[in-house]
C-alpha cells in the first residue's frame, strides 16, 4: 500500500535505508526481498548494518551485499534529509 497522490491513486511509500555512509532506495526491491517486505518496512529510515550482520535476524550472503549496491542513491552526508 502507499500514499494517495493528487489523483486519488496510491503511490508506493519509499523504502530508504543507510549502510556505511550510503543511502539506498529499496522501494523497487521490497516485494522481491527474500526475507519479506515487512522487515524492510521496519528498517525504513534506519541504518541496516547491524541487521545485515546479525545472522539470527536475517542472514545475508556476499551476493546480497553486491545486490544492495544497485540501489545506492547517495551518501548519508549529502542525503540524510531524504532518508525518512
Amino acid at each position: 500500500m502507499g500514499l494517495p497522490d493528487t489523483n486519488g491513486q496510491h503511490r508506493p511509500v519509499k523504502i530508504r535505508v543507510t549502510r556505511k555512509g550510503k543511502l539506498y532506495d529499496l522501494t523497487e526491491f521490497v516485494d522481491r526481498h527474500p526475507g519479506g517486505r515487512e522487515i524492510l518496512e521496519q528498517h525504513n529510515g534506519l541504518d541496516i548494518e547491524a541487521a545485515m550482520q546479525n545472522s539470527s535476524v536475517h542472514a545475508h550472503s556476499k551476493a546480497a551485499y553486491t545486490m544492495l549496491e544497485r540501489y545506492a542513491v547517495g551518501t548519508t552526508d549529502t542525503s540524510a534529509q531524504q532518508c525518512r
